[in-house]
């Protein structure tokens, strides 16, 4: 009988035989964080005789559970502690060499705890490395309803399934993503705020997109400080104002103080102005009415308006 093992490569499998276990992960999930404990067990028909965990991953190929990783007990295999070294393909196999399908695990860097101060701006880190071709990216917050944070796919910004909270308050730190960088800016912080944040990145087109990176973060929001500087400032400020209105005050008196010769100059200039106004009025009485003569404003506002 031909066998058919994982390759390294392309990490894909073909079962030899009808007979295959499936692979059970504990807790379910193929994301974990450093230093999280997996479990990981196989079963055929409810039964687990005859049957092994192996792996694919940066640490080696085709490598059995209890003899170069892991701790095999009583048919489960335990890895207490977990690395980003151990991302890869696991499978269950047969003694006789049939391959069960494989299930990826990914391990990535430990859940991140950020504060952030209400009324502030926050990043919230999340990078995939150097990864080229990158289609999609997505942050949601798993414990709302809707969930989504900020969708960026295909090149555009969506507002799918985005939350109303986060509306006109989100965006990419580097909407290029040079190296693989797709951290969060979150703007003027609530304390609603306060929670998890999943950030997720694909790469492959609409029906095709593939996981190549996930994060895990906590932010707690905490109150911000008032600043009482403004207030006592428009104090001071009020002050100067208030030496202003006395210096005002003074200049005030100081027109009163000149009073007499305020009057003197009155006295000579009142007759200047009869003999002005005298004078106007014999030209206005002389000079001829034009007929239909329209303002030049009245003019220019039409001309504007046409």
């Amino acid at each position: 009988m031909d066998r058919c093992y994982p390759a390294a490569s392309g990490l894909k499998l073909t079962p030899v035989s009808s007979l295959s276990a499936a692979l059970t992960v504990s807790p379910s999930s193929s994301q974990f964080f450093i230093k999280d404990s997996v479990s990981l067990s196989c079963e055929e028909d409810g039964s687990s005789a005859g049957w092994t965990v192996w792996r694919n991953t940066s640490r080696g190929t085709r490598t059995q559970c209890g003899a170069d990783w892991g701790n095999l007990t009583n048919s489960v295999c335990r890895m207490s502690v977990v690395f980003e070294s151990d991302s890869g393909e696991y499978w269950c196999e047969s003694g006789g060499g049939a391959a069960g399908p494989s299930t990826p695990l990914t391990v990535s860097e430990q859940r991140i705890n950020i504060t952030a101060e209400a009324g502030k701006n926050v990043t919230l880190p999340c990078g995939a490395g150097k990864e080229k071709n990158i289609t999609a990216v997505r942050w949601f917050r798993p414990d709302l309803d809707p969930d989504g944070v900020i969708l960026y796919r295909d090149g555009y910004f969506e507002s799918d399934g985005q939350n109303p909270s986060f509306r006109n308050r989100v965006d990419l730190q580097d909407r290029q993503m040079k190296d693989g960088d797709v951290s969060l800016i979150l703007k003027d912080v609530k304390i609603h705020d306060t929670g998890p944040y999943q950030c997720r990145v694909y790469q492959g087109g609409r029906g095709q997109r593939k996981t190549i990176f996930k994060t895990s973060i906590h932010l707690v929001v905490s109150p911000g400080t008032q600043e009482g500087g403004g207030k006592e400032g428009g104090d001071e400020e009020g002050g100067d104002e208030e030496r202003g209105d006395k210096e005002g005050g003074d200049k005030e008196r100081g027109s009163k103080e000149g009073g007499p010769a305020g009057r003197e100059h009155l006295v000579l200039v009142a007759p200047v102005l009869g003999i002005v106004a005298v004078s106007a009025a014999v030209w206005i009485h002389k000079t001829p009415m034009k007929k239909n003569s329209a303002p030049p404003d009245e003019k220019g506002a039409v001309a504007y308006l046409v």
